[in-house]
């Protein structure tokens, strides 16, 4: 089961269940920011100097922008990826397009990566 691997392997147990898309990526989101820059949590924005950048499919989940609204990031610092035919995220252009981001000082701190969409 699974509350036994982590005994096994000495791993700390945790976890979370989240009731959909849109909370899981909000989740998702948070989470990643204040690991990366913790005095967030307690500073705000304010004096923080970096413009953070998300990036996204552009077949992705609607609460993606939403989220960045929520964070005060705002739509802005989205950026959509382009996809193939078949809607996956092309890893090119990602890099690509991260790159760009630092190139203008912006900060990347997360990727929306999708396994599968409901836009197709």
């Amino acid at each position: 089961s699974l509350e036994v691997w982590p005994n096994y392997l000495e791993w700390k147990s945790g976890g979370i269940t989240c009731p959909g898309g849109a909370f899981s990526n909000q989740l998702a989101m948070i989470t990643a920011r204040n690991h990366m820059f913790p005095e967030i949590k307690t500073r705000g924005y304010f004096g923080f100097g970096k413009k953070l950048i998300i990036f996204t499919s552009n077949n992705g989940h609607y609460s993606v922008e939403k989220t960045a609204i929520t964070l005060g990031l705002g739509t802005d610092c989205v950026v959509k990826v382009p996809c193939d035919r078949r809607g996956r995220m092309r890893v090119d252009k990602l890099e690509h397009l991260i790159k760009l981001s630092l190139q203008r000082g912006e900060t990347p701190f997360f990727v929306n990566a999708t396994a599968g969409t409901t836009v197709l």
